[in-house]
């Protein structure tokens, strides 16, 4: 029988922390400070001094060494903040990327949701016609009952109270097609059949 051996699964290093690169630097400049008041004071006793002189030499390579340091300090900050920059940049092309394959995929989206808009528009504007059909024949009865004010009110306000009811189904949605309707007064903004219920022509 044999046994199955489980792959090792690759780990992700982790992100190292930026140097502190100000402490860094002010540690270099002052170990630079030191070391040239060092080589300063040397330098005037290596002339009468022997124990001076030997120690030297010694000084003015360790400022060799803290010199070339403070330069690579340098070229490290402007690395990292090259790298700061290609990565804010690759993210900002990653989110660009993203966004364009979002906005592709919505075309799907629209067209399905125009389809259903078509639809509902055609449902609507059905019901309006019904609706004013609905009252013009009122008008033309109390016309025929010889009822002339109630014939006129039959007729009277349609628009105001579709678009009313327009604007109160409007509250809270996103609807730029239209956005004049929003500004109907607020107490046109009912239901059209709670106005019918309520409206009395005789």
């Amino acid at each position: 029988m044999t046994t199955a051996t489980a792959t090792p699964t690759k780990t992700e290093a982790p992100e190292t922390e930026a140097p502190d690169f100000d402490r860094i630097e002010n540690d270099l400049q002052g170990r630079l400070a030191a070391l040239r008041e060092q080589r300063q004071a040397l330098a005037l006793d290596s002339l009468s001094d022997d124990g001076a002189r030997e120690r030297l030499p010694k000084v003015e390579a360790d400022l060799a060494d803290t010199e070339a340091e403070s330069g690579r300090l340098a070229l490290a900050r402007a690395e990292a903040e090259r790298r700061e920059l290609a990565a804010i940049e690759t993210a900002k092309s990653e989110a660009q990327e993203a966004a364009l394959g979002r906005a592709k995929q919505l075309r799907g989206e629209r067209l399905k949701l125009a389809k259903v808009l078509d639809r509902k528009i055609v449902e609507f504007v059905d019901a309006v016609s019904d609706f004013a059909l609905a009252c013009d024949e009122q008008s033309r009865q109390f016309a025929a009952a010889d009822l002339p004010q109630a014939a006129a009110g039959a007729r009277s306000a349609q628009a105001l109270r579709i678009e009313g009811s327009i604007a109160l189904a409007m509250r809270g949605k996103h609807f730029p097609a239209m956005e004049r309707l929003a500004h109907i007064s607020g107490r046109f903004q009912r239901p059209v059949a709670d106005v019918e219920a309520e409206t009395r022509l005789i």
